[in-house]
C-alpha cells in the first residue's frame, strides 16, 4: 500500500499511519506502521488482505480509525485529513 496523506491541500509530513488486520483462520492479527515523509508519501507493506482498520497519528492527536480494503498487489491509497485528523476523502 502506498499513497500520500493530506491535510486540506497541504502534505501532511510526520504523519504515523497503523494499519490492523483482524485474525482469519490460522493467521494472527497483523499490525503494520509507517511515517509519512516531508511531501505526506508513505508506503507499506501489508501481510495481509482484505478488510483492515488505518488509524493516523501526529503527535497527541490521533483520527478515528478507518476502513482499507487491502490486497496482494500495490494499492495507492490517497487520504485528505481534516485538522483533527478526520478522513475527509
Amino acid at each position: 500500500m502506498y499513497g500520500t496523506i493530506r491535510i486540506g491541500q497541504a502534505p501532511a509530513a510526520q504523519v504515523e499511519i497503523l494499519v490492523e488486520c483482524p485474525a482469519t483462520g490460522s493467521r494472527q492479527a497483523l499490525r503494520t506502521r509507517a511515517v509519512t515523509d516531508s511531501r505526506g508519501s508513505f508506503s507499506l507493506r501489508v501481510q495481509a488482505s482484505g478488510r483492515c482498520l488505518m488509524r493516523v497519528r501526529r503527535d497527541a492527536l490521533q483520527g478515528e480509525p478507518f476502513e482499507v480494503f487491502v490486497a496482494d498487489n500495490p494499492i495507492r491509497f490517497d487520504v485528505v485529513l481534516d485538522n483533527e485528523l478526520k478522513r475527509v476523502r
